[in-house]
């Protein structure tokens, strides 16, 4: 089979407007990843890794907060390449590959755990799409790593209208949650300057299935946001 890359530094997306959220509990996707960071050894500072420290420290900064971003973070890149499993049944990936038509049959509905509706992408539009996704998971892995904290949250979406980038980024963020009542029901696990500070720039993405490959780097944004509960 015939290699191809397709190379989107700040590549377009035709498909998609705001992309549903992967939480900071959401499973690594399936497949097969290879990460790389040039902080993936560093020692993390006192303060990122007393618990007891942040939580008095971030509660105060965020009982005056506002909403926060999005905005570029300032960490250095980072990269992941993904093996994509092209399996009989959509066992792994929910993905069956085209190449001789480079398109991408994916399963679009589920019922009783089983594919109950599909649709088809090119290859360069799934691409585009799972490039984000996959960046978001790695964005946040390293994130919440040099943060020193369980989880953040993460997912894909447009970019601000002010942006020069075009296309689906990842977005890696945190959030204060209040009651009806407006009583703090969960703090944020950092202050927004230190999310600035930890999360990735960008994400260099590696696709691979059936021998194609699909690159992208994919802009990464960080957020801070007030929730309230109904």
């Amino acid at each position: 089979m015939q290699r191809r890359q397709v190379l989107c530094l700040l590549g377009s997306s035709s498909v998609l407007g705001t992309v549903g959220c992967l939480s900071g509990t959401d499973p690594e996707p399936a497949g097969r990843d290879t990460e790389s960071d040039p902080t993936t050894t560093a020692p993390q500072s006192p303060a990122a890794t007393s618990p007891t420290t942040n939580s008095s420290r971030v509660r105060q900064w965020a009982k005056e907060a506002d909403s926060r971003g999005p905005v570029r973070p300032d960490g250095e890149p980072v990269s992941v390449d993904r093996t994509i499993t092209d399996d009989p049944g959509y066992e792994q990936d929910n993905v069956e590959y085209f190449p001789q038509n480079e398109t991408v049959r994916y399963v679009k509905r589920m019922s009783g755990g089983e594919p109950a509706a599909y649709d088809t992408w090119s290859f360069e539009e799934w691409g585009r799409i799972e490039s984000a996704e996959v960046g978001a998971t790695r964005a946040r892995t390293v994130t919440a790593r040099k943060l020193g904290v369980e989880e953040v949250g993460s997912g894909i979406s447009s970019p601000p209208d002010e942006a020069e980038t075009e296309g689906l980024v990842s977005t890696v963020e945190i959030s204060k949650r209040l009651s009806r009542d407006g009583d703090v029901v969960r703090w944020p696990v950092a202050t927004f300057p230190e999310l600035k500070k930890a999360a990735p720039s960008s994400v260099d993405v590696t696709l691979s299935i059936e021998g194609d490959t699909f690159s992208r780097r994919v802009p990464v944004y960080v957020s801070y946001s007030i929730m309230h509960y109904d």
